[in-house]
C-alpha cells in the first residue's frame, strides 16, 4: 500500500480565552482506488469558537471528494470549503458558542480517492502542528 496523506501546513484557531492546543492528523495508508477519510483532531477543545485550515494535498495522487464536520463540531452550521484550486483546500468553521472543556476529538473530516499511480509521504513538520493559538 502507498501512503497518500494531505499536508496540514497552516492552521488558525479562535478561543474564547487564552488556550494551548495541539492539532494532529492521523497516519493513513491506502491503495489505488481506495476512498480515504482523514480527520483533523484537537487535543484541548475548551473554549474553541472556530478554526481556519489551509490544506495542501498532492492533486496528482488524490481526488478530493468532500468535507464534513466531525465529532466536536457536528452542531456548527458554518462550515465553508474553498476547493477551487487543485491541491489546496481552504476550510473555515465558526460555532455559535464555544466548546466546553472535555476530551479532545475531531474537528473536520476530509475525504479523498487515491488516483492511479499515486504515492506520497507526509513532509517533515507538516503532520503535527503544536502551539498556542
Amino acid at each position: 500500500m502507498k501512503r497518500a496523506i494531505p499536508y496540514l501546513c497552516a492552521v488558525a484557531m479562535m478561543f474564547a480565552s487564552a488556550q494551548a492546543a495541539t492539532v494532529t492528523l492521523p497516519d493513513v495508508s491506502a491503495g489505488v482506488g481506495d476512498e480515504v477519510s482523514i480527520t483533523v483532531y484537537v487535543d484541548n477543545p475548551s473554549g474553541l469558537l472556530g478554526y481556519f485550515f489551509d490544506i495542501a494535498y498532492p492533486s496528482s495522487s488524490l481526488q478530493y471528494i468532500g468535507t464534513q464536520s466531525a465529532g466536536l463540531t457536528f452542531g456548527w452550521p458554518n462550515l465553508q470549503v474553498n476547493s477551487s484550486t487543485p491541491g489546496q483546500l481552504i476550510v473555515t468553521n465558526v460555532g455559535d458558542t464555544a466548546l466546553s472543556s472535555g476530551p479532545g476529538g475531531g474537528l473536520v473530516e476530509f475525504r479523498f480517492t487515491v488516483k492511479n499511480g499515486a504515492s506520497g509521504t507526509l513532509p517533515e513538520g507538516c503532520g503535527n502542528i503544536d502551539g498556542a493559538f
